[in-house]
């Protein structure tokens, strides 16, 4: 999976839009050399808020979201290429649904399943050629591993951890989170 640059001109129309939404922006931030380093756009409806930060090259750093002070909503993360570095979405400031992170270069590095702020379900971590160097099952409490299986950078399995069949974790108490 591969993700393009982000271009700021887009995020400044983005900007405007919100604008014209009954949002206003409470607060930019500049660096030294001119360039935007902080944007805060608020809006007194539930204390929402949407911060951008900026590298000082001008590209996009990250984008959170905030309702009562707390994170709520997606969040991105950029590297100061441009590209996209994590994707997730926090509840009352505790990651849920899934998470992805990302190489520089573009390619899915790892994406995590979270609920409540607990990693959960199965998890995967990608070779930067795009194949899958493991894959682990997780108890839904407190992120157990309970099996693995790695694999090869030419995506070939290579060794696995624990019992991919244990009752804990195909059990009903165990798919219901207990």
């Amino acid at each position: 999976m591969q993700f393009q640059y982000f271009n700021y001109r887009v995020l400044f129309l983005i900007i405007v839009l919100l604008g014209c939404q009954n949002k206003h922006l409470s607060k930019i931030e500049y660096f030294s050399n001119g360039k935007i380093k902080k944007i805060i756009s608020s809006t007194n409806k539930n204390n929402e808020k949407v911060e951008l930060k900026f590298y000082e090259n001008g590209n996009l750093k990250d984008i959170s979201h905030f309702v009562n002070d707390s994170l709520n909503g997606e969040q991105l993360n950029f590297y100061e290429n441009g590209r996209l570095a994590s994707k997730f979405l926090i509840e009352d400031s505790l990651p849920n649904g899934t998470a992805y992170w990302f190489y520089k270069s573009g390619s899915l590095r790892s994406s995590r399943f979270f609920l409540n702020g607990e990693e959960n379900d199965v998890g995967f971590d990608y070779w930067d050629n795009k194949f899958i160097i493991n894959k682990a099952l997780l108890r839904f409490n407190r992120g157990r591993i309970y099996y693995k299986l790695n694999f090869d950078s030419g995506g070939r399995p290579t060794t696995q951890e624990g019992d991919s069949l244990h009752s804990d974790v195909l059990s009903p108490d165990a798919v219901k989170g207990k």
